[in-house]
């Protein structure tokens, strides 16, 4: 599975009239997004163990970077998840499209940026990250 093929299910469904299928399209946007870190920073070698806990790690770490666009990442993952938890779980919330379109206008921004990072930032990353594990 390619972590990159979430955004086009959450593009396919984000203007959708169905509330269901703007919630899988929110979803789709923050897993496309935590995904595609995950796979690209563990194959530079840090060490992910357990969904939840590389969530905070990959936010703990970005949120906090002196670097701009580490912490516009981070910060839009957060947000997205948030935005994916109300979607998921809290069936009373209003979940509309312009939360899925929301969701997924963030999740390109932040894959935009990650995309457009130098090898020597994600090596950055990567160093800061291990330092924290």
């Amino acid at each position: 599975m390619n972590a990159r093929d979430f955004p086009e299910i959450a593009d396919r469904f984000k203007d959708s009239a169905k509330k269901s299928e703007c919630r899988t399209s929110i979803g789709r946007s923050y897993y496309g997004l935590l995904n595609v870190l995950l796979g690209a920073l563990a194959v530079k070698g840090v060490p992910f163990r357990q969904p939840h806990d590389d969530h905070h790690l990959l936010v703990a770490y970005l949120t906090k970077a002196s670097i701009h666009r580490h912490f516009k990442i981070g910060s839009k993952l957060k947000r997205l998840r948030s935005s994916r938890n109300a979607a998921d779980y809290d069936m009373n919330s209003k979940v509309e499209s312009t939360r899925s379109r929301d969701a997924y206008s963030e999740a390109s921004i932040a894959l935009h940026y990650f995309d457009s990072l130098s090898e020597a930032e994600l090596a950055a990353i990567v160093a800061n990250i291990q330092a924290l594990t």
